[in-house]
């Protein structure tokens, strides 16, 4: 099965952009980017956050 997405969003970029003290300017970018391309989540995504949380 073939996916079309630009990148692989990673869970550590994503916290970034919930947890304003965790902000980069790459996590940043990554947000800005995804108005004109895409991204998928891996399949262990929900592991991942909670892992975080």
């Amino acid at each position: 099965m073939m996916i079309d997405a630009d990148f692989v969003l990673d869970v550590s970029v994503v916290m970034a952009w919930c947890f304003e003290d965790e902000s980069t300017p790459y996590a940043d970018a990554v947000l800005e980017s995804l108005s004109s391309h895409s991204g998928i989540a891996p399949a262990m995504w929900p592991l991942e956050i909670n892992n975080v949380l």
